[in-house]
């Protein structure tokens, strides 16, 4: 799968959109990995940003994507994680 695809598969997903406009995430952000056969590595095909937190996008080596990783530990995740929880 094209790196161009994939941002086009998750810039379409809920979740993106949502920490998008909460937080500024960006396509940018995430590092792309690919496991390996054993899927006890994975190789780096492109690295995020990280100016806010560690986002990545897991292949499988079909090129599908397996998963992607949202950084919970971003102080701006969490204090809007925060503020739902409190709010229901």
């Amino acid at each position: 799968m094209k790196i161009s695809l994939i941002k086009k598969v998750l810039e379409k997903s809920k979740s993106f959109k949502y920490w998008s406009k909460e937080i500024g995430l960006s396509f940018d952000d995430f590092s792309i990995g690919r496991f390996t056969k054993d899927k006890k590595f994975i190789q780096i095909i492109k690295q995020g940003k990280k100016d806010i937190g560690t986002y990545f996008i897991y292949l499988n080596e079909d090129n599908t994507i397996n998963g992607v990783f949202y950084d919970m530990r971003n102080e701006i995740v969490r204090q809007h994680t925060l503020k739902t929880i409190g709010s229901e």
